[in-house]
């Protein structure tokens, strides 16, 4: 996690969206080269809603990472107070005097 915050955006893309983007225009190009302009423009309609959709994803998955660390350190301290009060307790049930003795 320090990796991530000390440099941003210098791992692998886990969602290959440079990839997908790069195929998409590559696939476009043959139909801009030809074919008639309704058939080019409905094609290039579609070849920008496929990357605005892979745009899209890489937002949400960036996002989606910082909402579970925000819930990954908030179970966390959770985890850590829970423990601390329950050592705390047991520390003060051993202060009692047995009533047998």
């Amino acid at each position: 996690m320090r990796y991530g915050r000390q440099f941003p955006g210098a791992g692998p893309d886990p969602l290959y969206g440079r990839l997908f983007v790069l195929a998409t225009s590559v696939n476009f190009l043959p139909a801009a080269l030809g074919g008639i302009l309704p058939e080019q423009i409905v094609l290039a309609v579609l070849h920008l809603l496929f990357i605005n959709r892979v745009r899209l994803a890489r937002a949400f998955a960036a996002r989606q990472r910082a909402e579970d660390l925000a819930r990954f350190q908030s179970l966390k301290s959770e985890i850590g107070s829970l423990l601390s009060a329950s050592k705390q307790t047991f520390s003060d049930s051993s202060d009692v005097s047995d009533p047998n003795g």
